[in-house]
């Protein structure tokens, strides 16, 4: 994937916690490290706006407006039996 440049002005006490953060760690480079950070935040805000967006769907509208609606209330209770995986894999 293509890098971009981005510069950033962070307080001194963030940084230099981030410094001994990169330095107990092997291979670690302060840039791989704030580029980690800031993508497991970025994914956390994505996941948090999407529980957000669907806790505010109201599931009989969703269910009854579907195309084969009555699909879904008419499965059994218990969901069929799962092969375990070795026996999946032969």
């Amino acid at each position: 994937m293509p890098k971009t440049n981005v510069a950033m002005t962070v307080d001194a006490e963030l940084a230099e916690a981030l410094d001994r953060f990169v330095a107990s760690r092997p291979r670690d480079v302060r840039t791989e490290a704030m580029e980690v950070a800031l993508a497991k935040e970025v994914l956390r805000r994505a996941r948090t706006l999407l529980a957000g967006e669907c806790a505010e769907v109201d599931p009989s509208s969703v269910l009854s407006s579907a195309p084969g609606a009555g699909v879904v209330r008419d499965r059994p209770a218990t969901p069929p039996s799962i092969p375990p995986a070795d026996v999946a894999q032969r």
